[in-house]
Formats: structure tokens, C-alpha cells, sequence
């Protein structure tokens, strides 16, 4: 690997001590060696994170399953990558970890509460023992690397002395010489990075020997010119590889600036190029450096303006906290909706981003007191309100027995008014937990449901029978068009009567034939008894003539007759009041299928009733005449 900058140098200060190479190194206008490209420090790597897709992924996980990526993550060796994937993942498990215990710390139940804390504690263990793993993998994988980096150095500090033995001894034979130096060339790059505070001077002093070698050996110019065109190869396509890392948009300024500081160190390990293009190759290569350094250091600016940013939106956020805890929160439902506006807030707040680094735990605790103070106030809230959730319960609770109570009852009409007022008792209950409302409502709803479930088909089926019972009412109607006196009254009105009670017997009948279907009825029956009651008094007419002929035909008939007429008028009297009384009722019948019914019963007793007193005023003008007629003779 030819220097030819350095060799031009040398060239023309050949007293330089080979032993004191920092001397010659100082006072060297190389431009590359004089170059320098800064190692990114661990603070500034916390400024960066994951990539965005793999970013919103993580976001999506919860406390489960960041323990399973987090485990994932941990089996790879490379810290640089492990490092920003654990740190978000930390992130995202405490804030995680806070609102879940915040929502728990809400749950009125203390049996689930207790069980709900315990499977909290569990994950969090959990997620502590990764936590603890990667703390030791880190210090292992640092201090592996910090070691590599010393070793590297040693073993660069040796060939740095085989190259000086090389230079110093003249009695090596030239091509043993060249050879023995191509195989040092190849240790050296073969060895890897040293630490970064000794790897320049390391690098020049490696320079500074190479130089020295072909000064001392005078290698043939064709040889020099083959060894400077393939080192001009390897620089050039350096410089592509730098050239397209400005041009890939898909790589991050940071990434960008850590593989340009690998290809940095690949250029310092090759070789001088020809003369003619060491200024030309240099400077492209220089200009990509640059480039990539102020995108670098522009992105860090860019992220610290939107710290910035984030820390005066963290703030808006704190205002609002405050504006809500200053509120007065009376009531369940304003309750549940300043607690959805809270974790609104602490979605927001997490989507923000981080904050410069001397604000962040300040802003973080602030923020973290408001919510818990929040959660707090909360919770001594629904303390009180357990009393009058229990009493709420039990309100309930007894709605639901007496719903319970009902499913298998008939009592239509009433049942269903209760059920009724039952529902609108159960909407004036104020609130009880949300768990045991659900499991006391679906008690309740399957009670009025199955309920209106058994109505619904006592009707169904009872419309079935009022279509049976009308055909029924229907034949025993054609019956009495059809029915026939024997001369025997006694025999006919139990006939009668008996088809009376067959009618009662049969129950409803589809309500749109019920009126009809009843006066007809009513009509037949009537007509039958009407003709069946002229035949009796007719007879009793006749009988009691011949009974008051016998009376009057004894000695005391007169005064026997007289009895018999004043009992007779008394009977008058008293039909003549009863049918006074009924008729006045009769304007107090509501208008309904059932007070119809009655209202014709009660017109049938009147007429009966008048019929009877028309009897009795013929038995009593007939009496009056025959009492005359004897008291004459």
C-alpha cells in the first residue's frame, strides 16, 4: 500500500528520526490524515429509536406481549441493535404499567381487584427479569467489545513494531522485505477497530512507517503505479458507497452517518492513489463526508426543535389535567367521562414523543401526580357511593324476585300492570356496578320475558278455543230453533235450564261474535220461558180458582181469603219497589263486552220481575172480587 503524499513528504526531510515518527506526523499538510470524523457517543444515540413501521408495531403490543419481544429481541448479539429496541419497549411497558394499575385501582370489587393486581405484579416480575438480563447482556457485550477494541490495539501496536524492525534492519533482502510488508498490510486491516481516542494517532503512525518503507526500498515506479491504480479502485468506490447513502431516502440521517464513519475507517486503511487524483478522489469523497455530517447534525438540530415542540404540547397537557381536577365531579356518568377524557390525554401523551432530556422525569412526574391524583379522588368517590350502590342492589334485587315470582302466574290483566310498574321502578334506580347490573338485568329481562312469553301463548291458544266454543254456542242455538214442548212445564224448563248451563259452561268466544252470538241466545231462550211461563200461569190461574172456592166454602173462607189478599198485595208492593230500584242501576253500566253481558241479566230480571207482578195483580183483583161477591151473599 503505497503513501505517496507522505513519500514526497519524506522526500525532502530525509533526517526524520524513524523512531520519533510523531515529530513528521505533526508537521504533515495531508489532508486525510488532518480529517476528522466524531464517533456517535452513547448520549447522543438515546436520540434515536427504532424505525417508524417497527415503531408502530410496538405500539400496538400490550404487557404480554412486549415480554415475548422483548425476549426475542434480547437472542441477538449486536448491542447497537438490541439497545434502541429495549429502550422503547421500557417506554411502552411503564406506560402501559401506569394505566392498567390506574384502571385497577378503579374496580370497586375488591376480589377482583386483589386477583387483577396479582396478574399485574406477575407481568410486571416478568418483564423486571428480561429487564435484568439485558442489563447484564449489555455490560457483557460492552465490556467484550471494549476488550476487543484494547486487543485490537495491542496486536496493531505489535505490527506497527514489525514494520518499524522492517524499516530499521538492511540486511533483509528486498523481496523478503516487500513480501513480509504485503502480509503485514493484510494483519492490519484484517484486525478490526481499536479504541476510538488512539485510533487516528494509531492510523498516522502506521502511515507514517508505510511512507518510510518505500522510501527506504525504492520500490520500481510500474509497481508503485499498479498498487496506486487499485488503491484509486477501492476509494472510488468508497465514494459511491458514500454517494448513495445521500441519495437513499429509506436510511436514516443516523444510520447514514455510522456506515459513512465505517467506510471513513476503510478509506484510512488503503493505500496513496496517483498523485494526479489524490486531491480529486479526496474531495468527492470529503464532499460526501460533509454532506452526511450536516444532514447528521441537522436531524439532531431537527429532533431537539421538536423536543421542544413536544415539551410545550406535554404542557398544554398538564393545563388540562389541572382544568379537570378543578372541576366539581358530582355524578357517575361525569365521572366515567372525565375518566375517558383523562386516558384521551394519556394516549395523547404517549404519541407525543420525548421531551429535551433535562425535562423529561420533571414533566413526567407532574404529569404522573395530576393523573394520580385524579385516580385518587376517584376512588374515594365510589368509597362513598358503595353504601348507596349496595341499597341500589338490593333495590333491584327485589324487582327481580317479585318478576320471578310472576313467570308462572294467569292473572293476565293484573300481572301485566305489575310487570309494568315493576320496569318503571327498575328505570328510577339509580347506578350499581356494571358487572352485577348485567347479571341482576338478565335475571330481570328473562322473568318479564318469559312472562309476556306465556301470555302471548295462553292467548294464542285461547283464540284457538274461542273458535271451538263459538261453533258449540253455534249448535246449541240451532237446538233451541229446533226445540219442542212436551205438555209437561216442569220437564220443559229443566230442558231449559240445562241448555242454560251447557251456554255458561262453553267459555268465550271470539270477541267480535260475542254480542251477537249472546243476544241471539238470549232471544231463543226468552222466547222459550215467555211461552212456557203463559202456560203456567194459566194453570196457576186455574188452580188457584179452584183454591180460593175451597176456602171460601168454609167457615173462616172470608177471613182465610182476606189473608191471602193482603199477602198478595205485600208481594205487589215489594216486586213494584225491587223494579224501581233496578231500573235506576241500569244508568250505571259502563259501556264494555263484559258490563253488557250484566246489563242484559239485568233487563231479564225486570222483565221477569214485571211478568211475576202482572200474575200477581190478576191473583189479587180476582181475590178482591170473590171476597165481594161472598161477603154480598
Amino acid at each position: 500500500m503505497v503513501n505517496e503524499e507522505m513519500k514526497d513528504q519524506l522526500s525532502m526531510n530525509n533526517d526524520a528520526d524513524v523512531n520519533n515518527p510523531q515529530a513528521e506526523i505533526e508537521n504533515t499538510d495531508n489532508k486525510e490524515l488532518k480529517y476528522q470524523i466524531e464517533e456517535v457517543s452513547e448520549e447522543e444515540e438515546e436520540d434515536f429509536e427504532v424505525d417508524e413501521a417497527e415503531k408502530q408495531r410496538y405500539d400496538k403490543l400490550n404487557l404480554d406481549q412486549i415480554n415475548e419481544e422483548f425476549a426475542k429481541v434480547l437472542e441477538n448479539n449486536d448491542l447497537s441493535y438490541i439497545r434502541p429496541r429495549v429502550l422503547r419497549l421500557y417506554d411502552l411497558h411503564q406506560d402501559i404499567y401506569e394505566n392498567e394499575l390506574k384502571t385497577i385501582s378503579a374496580i370497586s370489587d375488591d376480589e377482583q381487584k386483589q386477583k387483577a393486581e396479582e396478574l399485574l405484579h406477575y407481568k410486571k416480575d416478568d418483564f423486571d427479569k428480561l429487564w435484568k438480563q439485558y442489563l447484564d447482556r449489555k455490560k457483557l457485550l460492552k465490556d467484550q467489545y471494549l476488550q476487543s477494541l484494547e486487543d485490537n490495539y495491542q496486536k496493531k501496536l505489535a505490527i506497527l513494531e514489525q514494520l518499524k524492525n522492517i524499516i530499521d534492519n538492511n540486511e533483509i533482502p528486498l523481496k523478503e522485505a516487500f513480501d513480509h510488508f504485503n502480509k503485514i498490510q493484510e494483519e492490519w486491516k484484517a484486525i478490526g477497530a481499536v479504541p476510538h481516542n488512539k485510533a487516528n494517532d494509531l492510523w498516522m503512525r502506521f502511515n507514517h512507517y508505510v511512507d518510510q518503507f518505500y522510501k527506504k526500498v525504492e520500490l520500481l515506479k510500474e509497481m508503485i503505479e499498479i498498487d496506486q491504480r487499485k488503491n484509486l479502485e477501492a476509494k472510488i468506490e468508497l465514494c459511491e458507497k458514500a454517494e448513495s447513502l445521500l441519495m437513499d431516502k429509506s436510511i436514516s440521517t443516523k444510520e447514514a452517518y455510522r456506515q459513512v464513519y465505517e467506510l471513513f475507517d476503510q478509506w484510512k486503511q488503503i493505500g496513496p492513489v496517483p498523485k494526479d487524483k489524490k486531491d480529486e478522489i479526496w474531495e468527492r469523497f470529503q464532499a460526501a463526508l460533509d454532506k452526511i455530517k450536516e444532514n447528521y447534525r441537522g436531524s439532531i438540530e431537527s429532533q431537539k426543535q421538536r423536543r421542544e415542540s413536544n415539551l410545550e404540547a406535554k404542557k398544554a397537557i398538564i393545563d388540562k389535567m389541572k382544568q379537570i381536577l378543578s372541576e366539581e365531579i358530582t355524578t357517575h356518568d361525569l365521572w366515567q367521562k372525565k375518566t375517558a377524557e383523562v386516558q384521551d390525554l394519556f394516549n395523547v401523551w404517549r404519541s407525543i414523543g420525548p421531551v429535551p432530556q433535562e425535562f423529561n422525569e420533571t414533566i413526567w412526574k407532574e404529569f404522573k401526580s395530576l393523573v394520580d391524583k385524579f385516580y385518587q379522588d376517584k376512588k374515594e368517590y365510589y368509597e362513598i357511593l358503595k353504601t348507596e350502590w349496595q341499597e341500589n342492589y338490593n333495590k333491584k334485587l327485589s324487582i327481580v324476585k317479585q318478576a320471578e315470582n310472576l313467570v308462572n302466574s294467569n292473572n293476565w290483566k293484573q300481572d301485566t300492570q305489575t310487570i309494568q310498574k315493576l320496569q318503571e321502578e327498575w328505570k328510577k334506580i339509580g347506578f350499581i356496578p356494571s358487572e352485577k347490573n348485567e347479571y341482576l338485568w338478565r335475571r330481570f329481562r328473562a322473568a318479564c320475558d318469559q312472562f309476556f312469553a306465556n301470555k302471548e301463548m295462553y292467548f294464542a291458544n285461547l283464540s284457538t278455543q274461542e273458535i271451538e266454543n263459538l261453533s258449540k254456542k253455534e249448535a246449541i242455538l240451532k237446538e233451541l230453533d229446533e226445540f219442542q214442548f212436551n205438555n209437561n212445564p216442569k220437564e220443559d224448563i229443566e230442558r231449559l235450564k240445562n241448555i242454560q248451563r251447557q251456554w255458561y259452561e262453553i267459555g268465550n268466544v271470539p270477541y267480535k261474535d260475542r254480542q251477537r252470538i249472546q243476544d241471539a241466545f238470549r232471544q231463543k231462550i226468552n222466547q222459550l220461558f215467555d211461552q212456557l211461563k203463559g202456560v203456567r200461569i194459566n194453570e196457576s190461574n186455574e188452580e188457584f180458582k179452584q183454591r180460593l172456592e175451597n176456602i171460601l166454602h168454609n167457615n173462616n173462607g172470608i177471613k182465610e181469603a182476606k189473608s191471602e189478599l193482603y199477602n198478595i198485595n205485600n208481594q205487589i208492593k215489594k216486586l213494584q219497589a225491587d223494579i224501581q230500584t233496578w231500573e235506576n242501576n241500569l244508568s250505571f253500566f259502563k259501556v264494555s263486552a263484559n258490563a253488557e253481558l250484566l246489563l242484559q241479566e239485568y233487563i231479564k230480571k225486570i222483565d221477569n220481575a214485571k211478568t211475576d207482578l202482572k200474575y200477581l195483580e190478576e191473583k189479587a183483583k180476582y181475590l178482591k172480587q170473590a171476597i165481594d161477591s161472598s161477603e154480598k151473599k
